[in-house]
């Protein structure tokens, strides 16, 4: 055999890995430039201090690529030279034997062979210009990947910080650099995995399709090998008169490679027939009626095949033409999706060390959990499909031992976080699902979905819920459902009729309700601006919605409505609560017992903007949901739980 596939991935192998490695650290290079991203300036400013840094970017990148690209050159160089060695080394001590027994012409030393030295040398030029172009498109590709980046980052945050959610976060009054530097956090995220898929293309082809380092280098270098062990072998050929090769052969070969695999040919295009060492008929075929020399034919782009000299009277038919085509195409789409599953390990890992890279922990491990599940579908496939799984051609820079170490546990804790558990001892449970049965046992609730969440929020709204229900008494049983999904507003409560049985939900912002830090400085911003009472966190948040809901189960209470049946005043419930009765009451009792007058600047000042514009409901929750309450709120806060107590 004159070199195997797995011989040209071995040799390729090295290079191959080299540009990856290179790619990636470009890629790092690259984040390591817009790592500021929360820099306290506006977007626009941001991305004008970014362009500006496109010339240093480029000089360092250009540094990064120089140094490898010596390296990449002699290692070049080394292979074309190993794999004629190799390949001659095979062919050639047959072929002396047949020399020193007259059966072929006598040629010189092959280490004296200046054919084989031209051929080598022809072929390692021709590797060395791709390399070159290879590593000149990736200087050029580098930049645009930059500038989309730093313009998508701002673009993306923009879109963010248009949206009433994100204003109602910071506040209204927010300045514009504060918007910027936040929604430039959110935005990276984002457009952070589209800059990882796109990575840095080495080749842009005819087509206008853009190739990775790693396909085009692994293209070009396995094709390298081949060629120079073809024309090496060529080479010899000629330095002893011989024109005739026979092609391997094996499964799962391409369509064209197919009809020429296992055929005799003549490298001087004649045809007919030789007689074999076994005397046999043999038939040979012209070497221009092949597909040599076409990108997806034979000894062509990713090309298993190899030729091997054929001597009339000599060599008998060692191979054979393909027979089950369709055989030979099921086997060859087999490999070609392991491929495409090993990319997608690939580019998840590099994912993951682009989010290790600037910090972000929390879509770190996201990203590690969709890395293990991407791995568990390719060692599925490879068992299903009988293949062999490459764990060379999974490897990343960058995602050394401890990044992948890193994800091997957030992968774990995820997996933990399946099992739902209760731990009796206390409220914080260990994972979501334990904590939605924990909230199911002991709050009452029906249905949650706290797996959209952390499970420290998560944790916090069931502590937050379980204080509230010694507070407010009537919320016991009533909430049905605690959801968390994208809403405009920070929190809402709802309550809904549908044949005639009531439900209520508690709904929480799940951009929003992400961590007590970040609630904790919007509630911060919110109350500075004067729209909302001073709140303790998450617990203030809950406070507030849990009020409404309070509101609406004292109503049914006083309309004698049954939740379950709808029995009762249904219809004079509903108009209490749109007109929210209680909450009105309430707060007339409340100005005249401290002697305020029930206006709108009153209430503005005495409470907050919020409580004043939107109507009682919003002033009794305002009011109950107040940190250290003042007069007022004291006030309405002592007649609230007078009614509860009712």
């Amino acid at each position: 055999m004159m070199i195997k596939r797995s011989e040209q991935q071995q040799a390729a192998d090295s290079v191959t890995q080299a540009y990856e490695d290179l790619e990636t650290q470009i890629l790092q290079n690259i984040i390591r430039h817009v790592k500021n991203y929360g820099q306290l300036i506006d977007s626009d400013e941001w991305l004008m201090q970014k362009l500006a840094e496109i010339g240093k970017l480029n000089q360092e990148n250009i540094r990064i690529i120089a140094k490898a690209a010596g390296l990449h050159s002699k290692a070049v160089e080394d292979m074309c030279r190993q794999v004629a060695n190799l390949v001659l080394s095979r062919v050639e001590p047959g072929i002396s034997e047949l020399e020193r027994a007259g059966v072929v012409e006598g040629a010189v030393p092959v280490e004296k062979s200046k054919n084989v030295q031209k051929a080598v040398d022809t072929v390692f030029k021709q590797a060395q210009d791709a390399l070159n172009k290879c590593n000149t498109n990736m200087l050029y590709m580098a930049q645009d990947a930059y500038q989309q980046l730093v313009q998508g980052i701002v673009d993306k945050a923009q879109e963010i910080s248009r949206r009433q959610e994100f204003l109602d976060i910071l506040g209204q009054h927010a300045t514009a650099e504060a918007i910027g530097s936040e929604s430039r956090g959110q935005a990276i995220r984002s457009v952070l995995r589209e800059f990882n898929e796109r990575g840095i293309p080495a080749f842009v082809d005819r087509a206008g399709r853009k190739w990775t380092p790693e396909a085009y280098v692994s293209m070009t270098l396995r094709s390298t090998s081949v060629n120079v062990a073809t024309e090496a072998m060529f080479a010899r050929m000629e330095d002893r008169d011989m024109h005739l090769i026979q092609v391997s052969s094996h499964a799962g070969a391409r369509p064209k490679c197919a009809k020429d695999q296992g055929k005799v040919f003549d490298l001087r295009n004649g045809s007919g027939e030789v007689t074999a060492g076994n005397g046999r008929k043999i038939r040979y075929y012209p070497w221009s009626s092949s597909s040599y020399g076409e990108p997806d034919g034979l000894f062509g782009i990713n090309c298993g095949h190899h030729g091997i000299p054929f001597l009339p009277g000599i060599s008998n038919q060692r191979y054979f033409p393909t027979e089950d085509f369709e055989e030979n195409d099921k086997l060859y789409r087999k490999m070609q999706a392991q491929r495409s599953l090993e990319r997608d390990v690939r580019k998840q890992k590099r994912l993951c060390s682009l989010y290790d890279e600037i910090g972000d922990r929390e879509s770190f491990e996201r990203a590690a959990v969709t890395l293990k599940d991407r791995e568990a579908r390719l060692v599925a496939y490879t068992k299903k499909n009988g293949l062999t799984r490459r764990r060379d051609r999974e490897q990343v820079y960058g995602f050394d031992r401890q990044v992948s170490a890193e994800a091997v546990a957030a992968h774990k804790v995820h997996k933990t976080n399946r099992t739902g558990t209760v731990d009796e001892s206390k409220i914080s449970q260990k994972n979501q699902k334990a904590a939605e049965n924990w909230a199911k046992k002991h709050l009452g609730v029906k249905k949650t979905n706290y797996a959209k969440q952390s499970v420290q929020v998560v944790n916090q709204t069931n502590r937050a819920l379980q204080r509230i229900y010694r507070e407010n008494p009537v919320l016991k049983g009533f909430i049905d459902e605690i959801e968390f999904r994208d809403i405009p507003s920070v929190a809402q409560a709802s309550l809904k009729i549908r044949k005639g049985v009531i439900t209520t939900k508690l709904t929480f912002s799940q951009s929003k309700c992400t961590d007590e830090k970040s609630i904790q400085r919007m509630i911060d911003q919110q109350v500075k601006d004067g729209f909302w009472t001073p709140k303790k966190g998450l617990y203030g948040i809950v406070k507030h919605e849990a009020t409404h809901l309070s509101e609406y189960a004292l109503i049914l209470k006083r309309y004698n409505v049954d939740r379950s049946s709808g029995v009762g005043d249904i219809t004079g419930a509903i108009q209490a609560i749109k007109n929210h009765e209680i909450s009105s009451e309430i707060q007339r009792k409340a100005l005249k017992n401290c002697n305020y007058p029930l206006d709108y600047d009153t209430i503005k000042t005495r409470l907050c903007e919020y409580a004043a514009r939107e109507g009682a409901g919003e002033f009794l929750a305002e009011a109950c949901s107040e940190y250290r309450p003042r007069k007022l709120a004291k006030e309405v806060q002592k007649l609230f739980k007078e009614e509860m107590m009712k």
